[in-house]
């Protein structure tokens, strides 16, 4: 009789504890596995990625939701680009007032008319230099834009956490920027050369490449 039930109660205590050691591990993984699928907020802030998307590995349709994202993407680049051109558009505009600028002033004689003249350049001074600030905004957005992109399509790769990591520290932003402060720079140096540092009217003359003297 013992003998019976003990062939009947350790074969089950073996079974029970079997199963209770995989449960455990199960529920121990699925406790432990989303929280080491986190992205770090010092990791989403390096990358110009959203907080809100250091748990996006942990989502089920991280798949889809990594696509959606990738087209609002796209149309706030499309924006950025528009309002760049419109920008660089108001820019000419401003250096053609320059240009004009300077021939009137090499057309007129004394200091008082050419000095109400050149009195004008505050106010395109002004207008440029927003034009150059709105731009510097607009390429920042665009750098930022790069860095997500990259970040997504690897989500909708369904790549793993750690290729992702290697993939964007390794994603270096010297290029994006370099480019961006490229045309930043262009504008920069268009708005010094059309306006220089003038503070009296013979600086003025020089600043808008007139030759009156």
């Amino acid at each position: 009789m013992v003998e019976e039930l003990l062939s009947i109660v350790v074969p089950s205590a073996i079974v029970g504890f079997a199963l209770g050691y995989l449960l455990k591990s199960y529920f121990a993984h699925r406790a432990i596995a989303p929280s080491d699928r986190h992205f770090t907020a010092r990791q989403m802030k390096s990358w110009f990625i959203k907080l809100d998307w250091a748990t996006i590995l942990t989502r089920k349709d991280r798949e889809e939701f990594a696509l959606n994202q990738l087209e609002k993407i796209d149309d706030n680049e499309s924006s950025s680009k528009t309002e760049i051109e419109k920008l660089i558009s108001e820019q000419d505009e401003l250096i053609k007032q320059i240009k004009e600028l300077r021939k009137r002033v090499d057309s007129e004689k004394g200091d008082l008319i050419t000095g109400t003249l050149l009195s004008q350049i505050g106010h395109i001074a002004a207008q440029l230099s927003r034009v150059r600030r709105q731009f510097d905004a607009h390429s920042n957005d665009l750098v930022t834009i790069g860095k997500r992109r990259i970040f997504l399509r690897a989500v909708h790769r369904d790549e793993t956490k750690g290729a992702i990591i290697d993939m964007m520290d390794t994603q270096g932003m010297k290029d994006t920027i370099a480019d961006n402060a490229g045309m930043a720079m262009k504008m920069l140096e268009a708005e010094i050369k059309a306006l220089g540092s003038a503070q009296s009217i013979d600086e003025a003359k020089k600043a808008i490449g007139s030759q009156s003297n």
